[in-house]
């Protein structure tokens, strides 16, 4: 599960990364036309149950965390954490996709909301929605044996960077997943 959280953030960060040197000019706020619409993309794209899925496995990952004996007591404060948490996941989602529908009709305009809604409504958009999960799933099959490597690779680069001692690189080294010797 860890993993799987791991390759998550990962992929965000990637896929985010190019957002974070876009120009930040704010066009104002969008019309009630535009969040509408917007809202009608964020539903046939499935990010409702797309939310509901990521807190679901948080609140799982906790609960199972919390968890951490055999006991009626720990099973008690386990079953507990994760009631409160599904009921406050239950109130976070709506609030999660207005804010989405905010920021996508601030971001795109209102005809570029409804092309979206035509292609995801379209069989190529709908084919499109079905096969992502599956997509993903082999993206993650086919990156996540990368990780260690990158993670190799960055450590090698930040002792060349600090100009690390040989014993403070093999002590780095040797905390990396599949530790083997670097330089």
């Amino acid at each position: 599960m860890n993993k799987l959280f791991a390759l998550l953030a990962a992929m965000v960060v990637c896929c985010l990364a190019p957002v974070a040197h876009a120009q930040s000019a704010d066009p104002g706020p969008p019309s009630p036309r535009q969040v509408e619409l917007a809202h009608q993309v964020l539903v046939v794209t499935g990010m409702r149950q797309t939310y509901e899925k990521m807190f679901q496995m948080m609140v799982d990952q906790f609960a199972a965390s919390a968890n951490t004996g055999s006991s009626a007591e720990s099973t008690r404060v386990a079953a507990a954490l994760k009631g409160a948490m599904d009921d406050v996941v239950k109130k976070m989602v709506p609030r999660m996709m207005d804010i989405s529908a905010d920021l996508y009709a601030r971001n795109f305009s209102e005809q570029e909301l409804t092309d979206l809604l035509t292609f995801y409504n379209s069989p190529s958009g709908k084919s499109m929605l079905a096969k992502t999960p599956l997509i993903m799933q082999q993206a993650q099959a086919a990156i996540f044996p990368m990780i260690p490597d990158m993670q190799h690779e960055m450590a090698e680069d930040f002792c060349d960077r600090l100009s690390c001692t040989p014993p403070m690189r093999s002590a780095l080294m040797a905390r990396m997943p599949g530790a083997h010797s670097g330089k």
